[in-house]
């Protein structure tokens, strides 16, 4: 669940900063530019919000996984399946299509693969 709060709490802060329409404070890398590309929005709503979303879904099923585990791990990997693969996708967009790099947006990818080798431990896990 850490490692989804890591997550919650970078998006959450790349939320805010959407809906205020100023741009995520950036130490390293592109922040704002791409914070400001078309691929920053789905459905109206910051990407972010979208992430933060799925990280309190993912906190929420660890945690009933926590009380109760039956088919809790399969649930979980799919949900972090998910956000791994459309994360890789974003970081390809960063990459390759908008030729820039947000610091927050790979810190993000990063705890995604994270929570994808957590989840998969869990799967193997002996019950």
């Amino acid at each position: 669940m850490g490692l989804a709060a890591a997550g919650a709490g970078i998006s959450g802060y790349l939320t805010v900063a959407a809906l205020q329409g100023t741009p995520p404070v950036c130490l390293a890398g592109a922040c704002e530019e791409v914070a400001a590309s078309p691929y920053a929005r789905f459905l109206g709503l910051p990407i972010a919000a979208w992430g933060l979303g799925l990280y309190v879904v993912v906190a929420a099923v660890a945690a009933a996984g926590a009380r109760a585990p039956a088919g809790v791990p399969a649930v979980l990997l799919g949900l972090v399946a998910f956000g791994t693969t459309f994360s890789l996708y974003l970081l390809w967009v960063q990459i390759a299509v908008l030729r820039a790099i947000c610091a927050w947006c790979v810190a993000s990818e990063v705890l995604w693969v994270a929570l994808a080798a957590v989840a998969v431990l869990l799967l193997r896990a002996p019950r």
